[in-house]
């Protein structure tokens, strides 16, 4: 499966159109998924999550994707070998174990969760910043999500595209 919140793609108009002709004539059948495959019988299957596997192993030529070392990528740090990771080696998360900062949560399921959400805050201050906002010193003043400061960005600012530097890495 894809995580669908996390997806790398080198753009391609043949695979836009071949994944729009897929979506709107391949059938998805409960049980067995894209065009009876199994490719894509699980939770979001019929949405990206599913539709972009079956597409690369199904219908495209073979070998067009990568595995990525998922705890450096969309790490969830939720296995020993993803907790040892230092938060500057990531290069993305996915607040599923350590759940999502905006919760306000008081403890962490562990280290490297504490350092994300920490992370996380860090980039909220910048975003802030960039989009002309008020910091907002707390933005948790409680435990639960009714009591997260949401960052007002119907006042936002947006800057000019020449502010933004392409991350290569």
């Amino acid at each position: 499966p894809v995580q669908g919140g996390f997806i790398i793609l080198q753009p391609s108009m043949d695979d836009h159109r071949n994944l729009v002709n897929v979506i709107m004539t391949t059938e998805f059948y409960e049980g067995s998924a894209w065009n009876g495959s199994k490719i894509g019988w699980f939770w979001g299957g019929m949405t990206i999550q599913g539709v972009l596997p079956y597409y690369y192993n199904a219908v495209t030529r073979k070998n067009r994707s990568q595995i990525v070392d998922r705890c450096y990528y969309n790490s969830m740090a939720d296995t020993a070998e993803c907790q040892k990771q230092k938060i500057d080696e990531l290069k993305s998360a996915h607040f599923t174990v350590c759940q999502k900062p905006w919760k306000c949560y008081d403890s962490y399921y562990n280290d490297l969760c504490k350092a994300l959400h920490e992370k996380w805050f860090e980039y909220r201050k910048e975003a802030e910043k960039l989009y002309g906002l008020s910091e907002i010193q707390n933005p948790c003043s409680g435990t639960t999500n009714d009591k997260y400061i949401k960052m007002d960005l119907e006042n936002a600012v947006f800057p000019k595209l020449d502010n933004y530097i392409v991350d290569n890495s």
